[in-house]
């Protein structure tokens, strides 16, 4: 199509999640592929969205204000003035977006012009990449490498950055770096230590640090999660982003944030007002209302939440560990990763098909066995696609039901 944009041309039409989920249901498998829980969320928040719907107050089914709802501002502003132990203002720190995903493409957008370059850390979201390919800059790939093993079981803590390869990567176009913990795929929590040497290169080489902590309150180790956000000026140069999806279970509701200095925060709104204006309202009061009452309760909802998703993860590792699968424990996040490479390929490779071998394996498991999951390699760069060939991640967000049967 002629009139097509060129930023549209290469931005990929079908995602990895849409190919399998739609081989899954091709085969009717039960689908461990995308990250989505399959069970009810939390009357905690359920309730709120009842009330906050069929509310007297006529203004709470129409347009909110385009930051956010004040009522939600004022809890997230609460909430994380309690987490990173510092002032946050409701109106000028924080914005309120269509879902986390929003919040990294308003990051992007607003931050880096044509030429720019992000560093991404491998295994990726896939929207990293893309929503800097989408803006005119070029994202350049560090992938985290796991420590050789023979083990039927690793952890997520065993995939490291090469710092030395991350500072040569830096240059004088470097305007951001995306860090994920819990890393969405392996799990990764990342430590004070690891966070402290990326701290210190944004500080040293002046760039912008976007933190994804969508999985922020899905961390199952002793280790607590850390906000870079808090170490030494760090605040002044760090986008928080966070998920109510995530955090309540309730990813169609697509309430996302970002939490930062409003200088950051005034510019996202700028390209934030461009494309939805705002949020749904109910959906922001009923997300007010929850984190309140977790606020005012202590740490019941979210003592529940990962006693709910641990036993979910112990569960999937168990099935994966007795059907003969190598599996790296996730610190957090949603997913399981299986190492698939002492599987001869033989039983599963497509000779007239040139996809890599991890794609293969998942297409061959949902029609052989109806159980789907998906190829590590879409979460890297082509040249580091060599690395992910071995592995496939499993979504362990799924009711006991569902992971039982697809084992």
């Amino acid at each position: 199509m002629k009139c097509l944009s060129k930023r549209c041309r290469d931005i990929p039409k079908a995602t990895v999640f849409s190919v399998f989920t739609a081989l899954a249901n091709e085969h009717n498998a039960v689908n461990l592929g995308q990250g989505f829980p399959d069970f009810r969320p939390d009357d905690l928040v359920l309730d709120a969205a009842k009330g906050a719907i069929g509310s007297d107050n006529p203004l709470m089914n129409q347009y909110s204000r385009s930051q956010g709802q004040p009522h939600l501002c004022q809890s997230l502003a609460k909430y994380y003035s309690g987490r990173m132990d510092r002032p946050i203002s409701p109106m000028s720190e924080v914005l309120v977006t269509m879902g986390a995903t929003e919040a990294l493409f308003c990051a992007i957008m607003s931050f880096v012009d044509p030429g720019d370059e992000v560093i991404v850390i491998e295994p990726f979201y896939d929207m990293y990449p893309a929503d800097t390919i989408f803006a005119g800059g070029k994202p350049v790939y560090i992938p985290l490498r796991p420590k050789p093993s023979d083990a039927l079981q690793t952890s997520s803590a065993d995939w490291t950055l090469d710092f030395a390869e991350l500072e040569a990567a830096i240059s004088d176009r470097t305007k951001a770096l995306v860090i994920n913990t819990p890393q969405n795929v392996p799990g990764k929590m990342w430590s004070t230590e690891e966070l402290t040497k990326i701290a210190d290169l944004a500080k040293k080489y002046d760039f912008l640090l976007i933190a994804d902590q969508v999985y922020e309150r899905l961390a199952f180790e002793e280790q607590p999660h850390i906000n870079i956000a808090t170490f030494p000026e760090m605040w002044e140069r760090t986008i928080t982003i966070g998920s109510a999806g995530k955090t309540f279970s309730v990813t169609g509701w697509k309430v996302g944030w970002a939490i930062g200095p409003s200088d950051i925060i005034s510019a996202m709104h700028a390209s934030h007002i461009l494309m939805p204006f705002c949020c749904v309202t109910p959906m922001q009061e009923a997300i007010a209302q929850a984190l309140d009452t977790t606020m005012t309760e202590g740490d019941t909802y979210f003592q529940r939440l990962r006693t709910q998703f641990d036993s979910n993860r112990q569960l999937l590792i168990n099935v994966l560990q007795e059907s003969g699968l190598p599996v790296v424990v996730p610190q957090g996040s949603y997913f399981v990763v299986c190492d698939i490479s002492h599987i001869p390929k033989s039983k599963y490779m497509d000779p007239s098909n040139s996809e890599p071998a991890d794609y293969h394996f998942s297409r061959w498991l949902t029609r052989e066995y109806g159980v789907t999951c998906i190829p590590l390699s879409p979460f890297y760069s082509k040249e580091h696609q060599h690395m992910a060939e071995g592995y496939v991640r499993f979504a362990a967000c799924k009711q006991a039901a569902s992971i039982i049967e697809a084992g």
